[in-house]
């Protein structure tokens, strides 16, 4: 009706600031630190001292690889007088196997990762492959730009090998209803749904599901607009069959660890092509001999047959129709792929596709993605998120405590870090904020009791795994194989 209204936070794009002053010049040790120091400063409040070493390489330890460290390590990092002994502490357990197995654990929590197939049958299902992927991409520090594009969108990459079709399991996570009586495309309609629902939680922080009944009723999202981003999902050949049909024989990591001899001609090959400029083509193609190798090498172990996601031919492409206070026996209109108009715009070019959707979550004008993902690692750092609801951004979450600094690190891991999760991971640990002691004084119990203002370090549950491998690790019973199938089920 004329007045002014300012868009919501989250659906504007984040914009970097410069660091507040701040009057203690001193504690800052990082940029991120300035943010923090100013808002505790404004309010009369000052940071609390550094943690002792005992505390700081426990909390490390945890964060980074879920696993308490050894009296040894303890012991080496307390006696080390080197003024890099922190940093040289992060670099390692960034570097440890255990990392990925760590943060693997949050990314299947999201991914409803499962080794059966859910509902009253809930039979077994063969996805482990796809769990070893993560493992290795994490480790291996994939940018999570092809990270997301893999998982999302890999069978439709141009000449998609074996382990980016892998990745495509990420979506097949969702349930198959295998009880006798029941409508395969009810429960095909299920999954697609949620597969919308999933990835707008996980890239966009926002609960889009609301919007397969009716109009979102307080984020910008209309019941359109939803079937409009279920027609992207709509289109590969699974069906809720008994199966999990399609499926492919794919090797996973575990396979291809079984073959330390091309691993290591493999990793000497690719030194050589990062040293040299001579020689190139012929050292391509030797890089290529050996991948072609070790692939049927790893065949030749028999790996199993994974569920993945297959787009249907184009004669074969089914039409999407809004459903109906989301009914799958009352179809509406037919609807096109589209993104939500509230948002940023399908960038020009892209397939109305998979993959056309990924490059639009990814793409920097998106205001979400990237806030999104550091929010979900500063809550695993501190116990709580920048944004306390992580998986709320829209306009019922709520507001970020340091919203300068959320945006901040989201450019940082965007522009500066080329979306690389480990160097977010050492700029948060490297700061003084996460560094500080857990004690609490009368003053900051009274006025800042949640440490929403970040004025001591933080203290938080361990996650049931973390609680499970503890007790493992200091009797000495705990394994730290990596890869390969589960146990099941689980034993005690």
């Amino acid at each position: 009706q004329g007045a002014n209204y300012t868009s919501h936070w989250a659906f504007t794009k984040p914009v970097r600031t410069l660091p507040p002053k701040v009057d203690d010049k001193a504690w800052p040790k990082t940029v991120l630190d300035e943010f923090v120091l100013a808002r505790s400063e404004a309010v009369g409040l000052h940071p609390s001292p550094e943690a002792d070493r005992y505390t700081l390489i426990r909390r490390l330890s945890f964060d980074l690889t879920g696993l308490p460290p050894t009296l040894e390590q303890v012991g080496q990092f307390v006696a080390d007088a080197s003024p890099h002994a922190y940093e040289n502490l992060v670099d390692r357990l960034l570097d440890s196997p255990h990392y990925g197995e760590r943060w693997a654990r949050v990314w299947m929590d999201l991914a409803r990762y499962a080794d059966t197939q859910g509902y009253e049958k809930d039979a077994g299902r063969t996805v482990w492959p796809w769990r070893d992927w993560l493992i290795k991409a994490l480790n291996d520090d994939m940018p999570y730009d092809q990270f997301t594009t893999e998982q999302l969108a890999g069978d439709l990459l141009p000449d998609a090998n074996s382990q980016q079709e892998l990745a495509t399991v990420f979506h097949r996570n969702t349930m198959t209803n295998t009880e006798g009586g029941t409508d395969d495309e009810e429960f095909r309609v299920a999954a697609v749904k949620d597969r919308v629902d999933t990835t707008g939680l996980i890239w966009l922080g926002l609960s889009v599901g609301c919007a397969k009944c009716h109009s979102h009723k307080y984020d910008p999202i209309s019941q359109t607009e939803y079937y409009q981003l279920f027609a992207f999902f709509n289109q590969t050949a699974d069906a809720d069959r008994y199966d999990d049909a399609p499926k492919k024989v794919l090797p996973s990591p575990f396979h291809y660890m079984q073959q330390p001899a091309l691993i290591e001609q493999l990793a000497i090959a690719a030194k050589k092509l990062v040293g040299s400029s001579s020689d190139t083509e012929a050292t391509l193609k030797q890089i290529a001999d050996l991948e072609k190798q070790l692939e049927q090498k790893a065949l030749a172990m028999k790996p199993p047959a994974v569920p993945v996601m297959k787009e249907l031919p184009q004669q074969k492409q089914r039409n999407t129709r809004l459903l109906i206070k989301g009914d799958f026996l009352s179809p509406g209109p037919e609807v096109k792929a589209n993104v939500p108009e509230s948002l940023h715009s399908m960038p020009d070019g892209e397939a109305m596709n998979r993959l056309g959707l990924v490059r639009w979550l990814m793409d920097n004008e998106n205001p979400l993605t990237a806030r999104v993902t550091v929010n979900r690692i500063w809550s695993r750092m501190f116990g709580v998120g920048l944004v306390e609801t992580e998986e709320d951004f829209g306009t019922q979450g709520e507001l970020p405590s340091h919203p300068q600094l959320l945006d901040w690190l989201a450019i940082e891991f965007q522009e500066t870090h080329r979306w690389s999760r480990k160097k977010l991971c050492k700029t948060i640990v490297m700061s003084a904020t996460y560094r500080q002691s857990p004690r609490v004084t009368a003053e900051l119990l009274e006025r800042d009791p949640r440490n929403r203002l970040l004025t001591r370090g933080p203290r938080f549950r361990l996650d049931a795994e973390m609680i499970r491998d503890q007790a493992l690790a200091v009797s000495g019973l705990l394994g730290r194989k990596l890869y390969g199938p589960p146990v099941m089920p689980p034993q005690p």
